[in-house]
């Protein structure tokens, strides 16, 4: 037989096993479900409301537009993973954005690489 695989809820403690990873996250998802539904629903809203306080994308290249001023306020908010995520897009972006998106692209770049000490 194979490998058993063991988990717990961290609510109530409760024990399950299967014999692959995926069904033991199955049942443990049901699990959760099924008895800690309010928990489950709570845990989602406070993940949604989260995301609302991230900028975004749009919020970024919105203040591009306005300047550089605006998008070093918004590139504050952003983790080291959404500014390279962003870096990508711009750089692919870069022939077809007008002169002044450009430009203040480049300051928040020029920002970004004195800032990380490149």
């Amino acid at each position: 037989m194979g490998r058993l695989y063991r988990g717990t809820c961290k609510i109530c403690r409760e024990t399950f096993a299967a014999r692959s990873p995926a069904n033991l996250l199955s049942k443990m998802s049901k699990h959760r479900w099924k008895k800690h539904e309010k928990w489950m629903i709570r845990r989602i809203k406070e993940g949604q409301a989260e995301a609302l306080l991230n900028p975004s994308v749009q919020d970024f290249v919105s203040a591009l537009k306005e300047g550089p001023r605006a998008a070093l306020k918004v590139y504050g908010d952003f983790t080291e993973r959404q500014y390279q995520s962003i870096k990508v897009m711009m750089d692919a972006l870069e022939a077809i954005l007008p002169v002044e998106l450009v430009a203040s692209w480049k300051a928040i770049e020029a920002f970004h690489d004195i800032r990380k000490g490149i």
